[in-house]
């Protein structure tokens, strides 16, 4: 270590006044540069908390500035934005102290020993920490941006007739293109319910930020829990949804994305029909023979035949006897009765709800030039598509009109202009990355040429000291040791360890001389 001490203490002597003022120059020029570069980099701030209400903001605002961080505001004051090498750590520790609160209090509220707090008091306190437990737990739902939960719970009575049941609104606000669906209103419901002694899930409403109401008290169509069956307002929008996906699918494919609107309207018949026939035919052309029923009557002899039983014998028909020459008589009656076996055929015919009863499909094309046979050939393939039955009174509609994209050029300006923006960023740090590393490859060059002036001079006064050694050895042997030439040698010497600059003047006009 001495030794190098010892080499940059005769380097630094060596230098001129102007070489050691470059020198430094560039040193500090170096370092700024580096610093510049670093601070540029470490400050570059990323949000922390994004859509944060006035309470929590100041909050975390009250805690980053107990701890001395850096931080800024955006989207009105809603956003707290951080460096970006402490944006994880800073939501750690937040996160551990239970911060954001999202604008309401858990049960964290029951930590808070009040001595002295009267009955109403621990009432309202454990009131409020549900509502806050239901919010932060609403707000895990998919698509929800923020909620808020009303419960009213009644005075306890004695008296069972006199008691009142509790019930609860909750308002959900979605996130931008968000809605909620049936099942997970449904579930809402029933968290809410489940959450709340006494609260039954017709009780509970719930409405969104822009004052739809999604489920009112005693809507039990809307709170039946799911069983895997769908109502027939599911079905239908379904099947609706399946038709416009596959004609939009279609066209798009023909006029490119984004350039086809399709609408389905199906009208469905979900009446359930049971029909019962029942119908009788031979089992084949001659029939098969059930039974056989055969009678035969025979009489021979004088006189008439004894009547039979039936309703012959009951005829009042008077008969008077023979006389003495009658003659014999034959009397023969056969009488057949055949039964035949018949196909008796049952049909039970069930008639599943969900017919399509009529469709009327309506389709808007991005051009407002098309011919009216292109129009005809879109609705052909719309029809064949659908499954147009003109039986049904189905009906289509196709027409070409330019469709309005201001809106969608405004957010794709908007997401070029971030772009853009985050491109300047890049190009910014990139400009000041490139002047910190053009300002060391400069110092890092004019070093370079100090030391090379500097070892060039250094050589160049060892080889004009050496000829004014040899010069004053000269003289000295030719004044014969003389006090004059000693005095003049001690001088030289002086001169040389003091200005070795002006020695070298002198030895060049001395060589010019001879």
């Amino acid at each position: 270590m001495e030794a190098i001490r010892e080499r940059v203490r005769q380097f630094w002597g060596r230098l001129g006044a102007w070489q050691r003022a470059a020198l430094v120059s560039g040193v500090v020029l170096a370092a700024a540069a580096v610093v510049v570069a670093f601070a540029a980099r470490g400050q570059e701030y990323v949000p922390l908390f994004t859509d944060l209400q006035p309470a929590d903001a100041g909050d975390v605002v009250a805690r980053l500035e107990e701890d001395g961080i850096p931080y800024r505001f955006s989207g009105d004051g809603r956003t707290i934005l951080v460096p970006g090498d402490q944006v994880h750590r800073l939501r750690l520790m937040l996160a551990a102290e239970g911060l954001p609160t999202g604008g309401v209090v858990g049960m964290e509220v029951m930590d808070q020993f009040q001595f002295g707090a009267t009955e109403f008091e621990r009432r309202m306190n454990r009131l409020r920490a549900l509502q806050g437990e239901l919010t932060r737990t609403i707000r895990q739902v998919e698509g929800v941006e923020d909620a808020r939960v009303h419960i009213v719970l009644p005075e306890e009575s004695l008296f069972i007739s006199q008691r009142q049941p509790a019930s609860a609104a909750v308002l959900v606000r979605m996130k931008p293109g968000r809605t909620l669906s049936a099942e997970q209103v449904a579930a809402i419901t029933y968290l809410v319910a489940g959450s709340v002694e006494g609260l039954e899930p017709e009780a509970v409403t719930i409405v969104d930020s822009n004052g739809t109401v999604m489920s009112t008290p005693g809507s039990a169509g809307a709170l039946e829990p799911p069983s895997g069956t769908l109502t027939q307002l599911d079905i239908q929008q379904r099947f609706q949804a399946q038709l416009q996906e596959s004609v939009q699918s279609l066209l798009e494919q023909v006029f490119g994305p984004g350039n086809v609107a399709a609408r389905v309207v199906a009208e469905l018949n979900f009446d359930e029909s049971v029909i019962d026939r029942e119908l009788f035919e031979p089992a084949d052309p001659e029939g098969l023979l059930r039974s056989v029923q055969e009678l035969e009557e025979r009489f021979e002899g004088t006189g008439q035949p004894a009547a039979f039983p039936g309703t012959d014998s009951n005829l009042a028909i008077p008969t008077y006897p023979a006389g003495a020459g009658a003659q014999d008589a034959t009397y023969q009656r056969t009488e057949s009765t055949r039964n035949y076996e018949l196909n008796q055929i049952r049909e039970r015919i069930v008639v599943a709800p969900g017919k399509v009863r009529r469709l009327s499909v309506s389709v808007v094309i991005n051009d407002d030039r098309l011919t009216q046979a292109q129009l005809d050939a879109v609705r052909a393939t719309v029809a064949a598509a659908i499954g147009l039955d003109p039986q049904r009174s189905d009906q289509i509609s196709v027409i070409g009109m330019a469709f309005d994209t201001s809106v969608a050029d405004r957010l794709r300006e908007a997401m070029e202009a971030e772009e853009e923006a985050q491109r300047q960023a890049a190009r910014q740090r990139l400009y000041v990355y490139g002047a910190a590393a053009g300002l060391v490859l400069i110092l890092a060059l004019a070093v370079l040429i100090a030391v090379r002036r500097a070892r060039a001079r250094r050589l160049e006064e060892e080889a004009l000291l050496q000829r004014l050694e040899s010069e004053i050895a000269r003289r000295q042997e030719a004044a014969e040791e003389s006090d004059e030439a000693e005095e003049a040698r001690r001088q030289l010497e002086e001169l040389a360890r003091q200005k070795p600059e002006r020695m070298a003047q002198i030895v060049r006009a001395w060589l010019a001389q001879e």
